[in-house]
């Protein structure tokens, strides 16, 4: 079954032949897969390597392979239902899972760790990296199913955020005793501890006996077909003028190349701020905590003129009589989740970089403060100010023919705007980092507090001039 199951693979490889891009998908995971491994084993002789960093970097990658490989779901369980020897079928899949690159990976890491950083590691590592990419190919496989991709989207990130954190962090060394006994970390030191072998055996049988459940519960039933309405999130969204918006919000950051070009901005901005000012030899306390306040004030003030890109869609507002607060919720509320992850992730690794983790809190206030402060400018902003912007097929780089100078100067005073609204929590917090080194950690609080408020304030008074201009935002939107 093992040599079929192989044979198989390499028959969906050649049978993709004729398509470049098939077979881009059906080699690169394979490739991934054996570079990994390689630099794996590598960096674990290399002593002088951090483990840590090696540990996250390692796990990171791999996750992607389960991203990049082509979808098989000729192995799904669900697939076998119609077949009458289960037990064959689940024997021949555990054995194919040896030609797999996700089993080269975990080889791997396995190895790696186990030769320089002992079992301990090894029982963080390799248990990461597989149910990571175990995790990233079932929900994709389901989301796909349901078509809730984007929600996919969002449980990868996620994931794959928290286990690149979680190593730079710290703070995993007190779970390496009780993780020490599972099956991967046995992998590495069998001969030493021969219950850990028990447990690896354990293990195979529970998810054997899964694998047949699942099968044995699928031959039973028939499965009804789903109708695609193509609705995506707009069919998951609760019945909510703002619950409607945050899904046609969350559908133009995936889909809309403007929103796209904001995004780009938000990320590499930061980074191409810190790499000068890192080369310049400035001070530590600049190149690596200036760039977080950065990165707060332009994730709020990317929508400074989201409604003018709705474009002529923005009569759907007018005609549905969508209140205006609930229009700047919705619009507010997704950009507000991931800037706030982004900004904290941000924070903690400004912070590490710096080295003195007293500073995390009022670092992280402070730029929660310029976050709140950007969202809450841009609601009235974009409500009162909206000017031209290019199209939603055309060149981010291209100026419509209808933008005036008021567009320069709309942008540069929503960012002074947002600085400034933002002071009550920022300068004190700047003048107490000057004068006694390290702030007192209640701005943390103070400044997501302030943060609230300010978004809260902001979303209020946009909401009310948008109930009053609803025909004038339609009509600059319009332009072009």
């Amino acid at each position: 079954m093992a040599l079929a199951v192989a044979r198989l693979r390499l028959a969906a490889v050649a049978a993709l032949r004729h398509d470049p891009r098939g077979v881009v998908r059906a080699v690169l995971p394979w490739l991934v897969a054996l570079v990994l491994a390689a630099a794996a084993i590598a960096l674990a002789v290399r002593s002088t390597f951090p483990s840590v960093l090696a540990t996250t970097l390692i796990v990171v990658t791999a996750a992607g392979v389960g991203l990049v490989g082509a979808k098989d779901a000729a192995l799904d369980p669900r697939a076998f239902r119609g077949m009458a020897t289960p037990g064959a079928v689940a024997l021949g899949t555990a054995l194919g899972a040896l030609v797999s690159p996700l089993t080269v990976v975990a080889l791997g890491v396995g190895i790696a760790c186990g030769i320089d950083q002992g079992t301990g590691l090894a029982a963080i590592a390799a248990p990461l990296l597989a149910t990571t990419i175990a995790l990233v190919r079932l929900v994709a496989d389901v989301g796909a199913a349901r078509d809730t991709w984007p929600w996919t989207a969002g449980a990868v990130l996620v994931v794959v955020a928290i286990l690149a954190l979680a190593p730079l962090l710290g703070g995993i060394d007190a779970g390496i005793a009780s993780l020490a006994a599972s099956p991967f970390a046995a992998a590495t030191a069998w001969m030493l501890v021969p219950e850990r072998i028990l447990v690896a055996l354990g293990t195979v049988v529970v998810l054997a006996a899964a694998w047949l459940a699942i099968v044995a519960s699928r031959m039973s039933r028939v499965g009804r077909p789903r109708l695609r309405d193509h609705l995506g999130l707009l069919r998951a969204a609760p019945a909510q003028p703002w619950a409607v918006v945050v899904a046609r919000t969350v559908t133009g950051w995936a889909r809309d190349r403007r929103y796209q070009a904001n995004a780009v901005v938000i990320v590499l901005l930061p980074v191409l701020l810190a790499i000068p000012l890192w080369l310049a030899g400035l001070p530590r306390e600049t190149w690596t905590l200036l760039p977080v306040g950065v990165l707060a004030l332009f994730a709020g003030w990317s929508i400074h003129d989201d409604t003018a890109y709705d474009g002529s869609a923005w009569w759907m507002h007018l005609a549905a009589r969508v209140p205006g607060w609930q229009d700047r919720l919705g619009r507010v509320l997704p950009l507000a989740v991931v800037a706030a992850v982004l900004v904290t992730g941000a924070a903690v690794l400004g912070v590490r970089l710096h080295g003195d983790r007293d500073l995390l809190a009022p670092v992280l206030g402070a730029s929660l403060a310029l976050l709140g402060s950007a969202l809450a400018v841009s609601s009235v902003v974009s409500a009162r100010w909206p000017y031209a912007v290019s199209g939603p097929e055309a060149s981010v780089f291209q100026a419509p023919a209808a933008q005036t100078w008021t567009a320069p100067l709309t942008q540069a005073g929503a960012l002074l705007a947002s600085a400034a609204l933002s002071a009550p929590i920022l300068v004190p917090v700047v003048l107490e980092a000057i004068d006694v080194q390290v702030p007192d950690s209640q701005w943390g609080w103070m400044g997501a507090g302030y943060a609230v408020l300010v978004v809260a304030a902001g979303i209020a008074l946009g909401g009310w001039i948008l109930d009053r201009r609803g025909p004038e935002v339609l009509a600059a939107a319009m332009r072009d």
